[in-house]
């Protein structure tokens, strides 16, 4: 089961995935990070589908912009391929950039509430909001027009590369496991 909160947690929404719209997520982050020359390690998804993965290196090293289009691509790909009725990382994330912003970073009490919702949010979301919130110099405004930006720069190279992801979330589906220089080697078949 997957959980995002944009409310309060009692009123969070709670909707379940299918394993084919995890496994069309993960190739999206994947596909967009091989496009962008970063590295992807492995795709993975479980035999049930509850729990995927893609591993690739967005952290510190890679520019904020990439960053934020690998993030976002999970949730461009579901649209794309009408997999999900989820609400759009997009908005949630702007709406975490906003409790970035009003965050005490000098006060343990409000630091700990912080790491609550950024848990209960997904390390997507939670890391675009604050790699954005921080890229953008601390600018609210800004950090939103970043990922705004960055979806939409996902959304036209999700489906320029539309038949690549499928190639990828069809092996996905099939073996559950594809390392990163088989999805190298897709990308080139494409």
């Amino acid at each position: 089961m997957i959980e995002r909160a944009d409310t309060p947690p009692r009123k969070r929404r709670r909707y379940v995935r299918s394993r084919e719209a995890n496994a069309y997520h993960e190739a999206g982050h994947a596909v967009v990070a091989h496009v962008l020359g970063i590295q992807v390690h492995y795709v993975r998804l479980d035999s049930e589908g509850k729990r995927a993965e893609c591993r690739a290196d967005t952290g510190f090293e890679c520019p904020a912009p990439d960053a934020l289009l690998v993030r976002l691509a999970g949730s461009v790909a579901d649209r794309i391929a009408d997999l999900t009725d989820h609400i759009l990382d997009r908005q949630v994330v702007e709406i975490h950039i906003d409790r970035v912003a009003d965050t005490d970073w000098s006060d343990p009490q409000s630091v700990e509430m912080y790491d609550k919702l950024a848990s209960a949010l997904g390390s997507d979301i939670a890391t675009s909001a604050l790699s954005a919130y921080s890229a953008a110099g601390n600018d609210v405004e800004t950090a939103k027009v970043m990922v705004r930006d960055a979806e939409a720069s996902a959304e036209v190279l999700l489906r320029e590369q539309w038949p690549f992801v499928e190639k990828l979330a069809l092996r996905l589906l099939e073996v559950g496991f594809v390392s990163g220089t088989e999805v190298r080697a897709l990308g080139e078949v494409v």
